[in-house]
């Protein structure tokens, strides 16, 4: 159905009003209107609304009441407009700018005249909106992102056959028939809608909040009057959606058949240049008496603690060794064999976000700067953390406890080596295990 296929497409939108440009929507009509800016409302069947930076409009003479011509010098134009004038019409220093009557009451300001006749063809570039009929709509793009984005949002497909696409959505055709990726590595997949299981979202770097990586943020208003505001993580295709709330940071589940109106406002925490937020602690002084063992039989957990198998572990900073490797500077939090059974008890975090990582031991230098010394450490990469949902090698399982104060992760290894579990909190910090063969301890 329409329905599904558009409002898959507005949950998607990476970009907002005058942002940087790889980040803005183009929706195609049927009379070769083409919008660009970002999907701000959607009506289920009914319409979409486009809040827009530059519209190119076919409009039929019939509907034009006036049509009232300015010219004016190019530097005097608004600077979207003027930038177009300055590529395309270089050979004048003055343009003919109109202001365009149309039959419903519109009117449109500073517009290009491009073509006249029968049907006419207006420039737009200012910020404007505009609501479209559902039955018109025809297909939307996306200007594909940098290849060396670092921070923002990425989208995932993941088919019946339980294929997993990772990427840009870039293109949407309709009716409901096909869907087009552009992956992580700059490859472009299509994909039936017919066998689209479900579409989700996730921020490219988990060392960033999420509410500092989306420049819009959705709203999503219920039939019951109720609205949702947050985040669309993930969307089963004629099902239901799952949204990050705001307000709490939980996920929250929605059927499709209780929504009546998709919204997409600007966030005001987005934050372009935000960076990882990890600092390299200070260097430990020495103690001067060796560390009493815990006792942990009589102490009750707080509820920001983390607990492994019942007991008490300690969060390791995580520090950005390069632009995209990170590197675990503490020694590994516990030592388990690949039999055992591990139960993670930590602060309630959203399901979605929580990644179970195999890390490379790698060699570093020396380095003053994050206060390490030479030696080998559990490194891991942004394309590891991101991958870590289809490896094998870890299995787990999330339930919420103590009232939804506290998650519970239940992990079954079946490979040696050192796992980082992350992020716990806001701040990204993670706890490290070391997983070693049963026949490792035994030797000891």
């Amino acid at each position: 159905m329409t329905t599904r296929f558009i409002a898959i497409c507005g949950a998607f939108v990476a970009g907002v009003c005058p942002l940087v440009a790889q980040n803005i929507d183009q929706v195609y009509v049927k009379d070769g209107s083409v919008y660009e800016g970002y999907i701000s409302e959607q009506i289920p069947g009914k319409s979409l609304t486009v809040t827009t930076e530059k519209a190119t409009l076919v409009v039929e003479s019939s509907d034009v009441v006036s049509i009232d011509y300015t010219s004016r010098r190019v530097g005097e134009l608004p600077e979207r407009l003027r930038e177009w004038a300055l590529e395309n019409r270089d050979w004048t220093d003055r343009v003919d700018v109109a202001t365009v009557s149309l039959r419903n009451d519109r009117e449109l300001h500073d517009v290009i005249v491009l073509e006249q006749g029968a049907r006419l063809k207006l420039l737009s570039m200012a910020d404007d909106r505009f609501t479209l009929p559902w039955s018109e709509l025809l297909r939307t793009t996306k200007t594909p992102n940098s290849d060396d984005a670092e921070s923002g949002i990425r989208d995932i497909i993941t088919m019946k056959d339980g294929t997993r696409y990772e990427g840009q959505i870039i293109e949407q055709m309709l009716p409901e028939a096909e869907i087009k990726i552009r992956s992580l590595d700059g490859v472009v997949y299509t994909a039936s809608m017919k066998q689209v299981q479900s579409l989700g979202s996730e921020r490219i770097d988990f060392n960033i909040p999420l509410w500092k990586q989306t420049p819009l943020l959705d709203r999503v208003e219920l039939k019951n009057g109720e609205t949702v505001e947050g985040f669309i993580l993930s969307r089963r295709v004629g099902t239901d959606i799952t949204m990050a709330v705001r307000q709490t940071g939980a996920e929250k589940t929605i059927p499709l058949s209780e929504i009546a109106v998709y919204r997409k406002e600007v966030n005001a925490s987005y934050d372009p240049s935000a960076e990882s937020e990890y600092e390299p602690e200070p260097a430990p002084e020495p103690a001067s008496e060796p560390a009493q063992e815990p006792t942990f039989a009589t102490e009750q957990p707080a509820v920001g603690e983390v607990l492994v198998n019942g007991k008490p572990a300690s969060r390791l900073s995580v520090i950005p060794y390069t632009r995209k490797v990170f590197l675990v500077k503490d020694p590994v939090t516990i030592e388990v064999a690949v039999t055992d059974t591990v139960r993670i008890e930590m602060p309630s975090v959203l399901h979605s976000q929580v990644r179970v990582v195999k890390t490379t031991d790698k060699p570093v230098f020396t380095s003053e700067r994050l206060q390490l010394w030479a030696g080998t450490y559990p490194t891991y990469t942004e394309k590891a953390a991101s991958a870590s949902l289809a490896q094998t090698d870890a299995r787990y399982v999330m339930e919420e406890i103590d009232n939804g104060r506290k998650t519970l992760l239940t992990i079954h290894f079946s490979q040696p080596g050192t796992y980082v579990i992350l992020p716990l909190d806001e701040n990204s910090t993670c706890i490290a295990l070391r997983v070693k063969f049963q026949w490792a301890f035994r030797s000891k």
